[in-house]
């Protein structure tokens, strides 16, 4: 990322932590490599780092599962959920979410969103990006 845009990503969310906006939501996939791109979760965790330094701020993140084709059943969903979590900074967050329905199922991300609130790593959990059919077939 070109440092112009760096400075004014990280205006932006400065901006916003001094207007008390402290809910941030984001993905594992936005700004995944592509074009050069920092991962939106390792740009907002080192924001929240430099801002810690200067002041004590609490924020509240969402961000969301990929349901990737080659991640299969509820252990990606946990091993995905500790890797952001680092990229983070961050011991939990307060929602975690599919990001769109699985070509392979639901039934394991689903068991994996449940043993994420179990262990503690997520306070709450939700589908992103799913029709009303694709609703239906989750919570069957």
């Amino acid at each position: 990322m070109a440092d112009r845009k760096l400075k004014a990503a990280k205006g932006a969310f400065d901006a916003s932590i001094d207007c008390g906006i402290t809910f941030f939501d984001t993905a594992e996939v936005y700004g995944a490599g592509i074009s050069g791109a920092i991962n939106s979760e390792s740009l907002l965790g080192r924001f929240i780092e430099e801002r810690q330094q200067k002041e004590q701020v609490e924020v509240a993140i969402a961000t969301k599962f990929a349901a990737l084709p080659w991640r299969f059943g509820r252990g990606s969903v946990i091993c995905a959920l500790k890797a952001l979590l680092d990229r983070l900074g961050v011991s939990s967050v307060e929602l975690y979410q599919l990001h769109w329905p699985g070509i392979w199922g639901n039934e394991g991300y689903l068991d994996g969103l449940g043993d994420a609130v179990e262990q503690g790593l997520v306070k709450a959990v939700r589908v992103s990006n799913y029709s009303g059919c694709c609703l239906t077939l989750v919570f069957l």
